[in-house]
């Protein structure tokens, strides 16, 4: 149901297409983040409340974390 790497410790990425709990969807589930957005097809409008990123957003998500505690 989920995948966890190496290259993203403590994040769990949920396989689409693995939960039926329309609430859960809509709830704990709910995307936080759109990311290679640049390759996103034209009828694909940004998911309303996620934060987008360009590229990879775990890496620049993790270098901010990482700048803010160098402080």
């Amino acid at each position: 149901m989920y995948r966890v790497g190496a290259a993203f410790p403590g994040v769990s990425i949920l396989r689409l297409g693995s939960v039926d709990d329309f609430t859960l969807m809509e709830t704990k589930l709910r995307p936080t983040m759109e990311q290679y957005n640049k390759d996103r097809v034209s009828w694909k409008l940004p998911t309303e409340g996620t934060t987008q990123f360009v590229e990879d957003g775990f890496t620049q998500v993790r270098a901010r974390r990482l700048s803010r505690s160098a402080l």
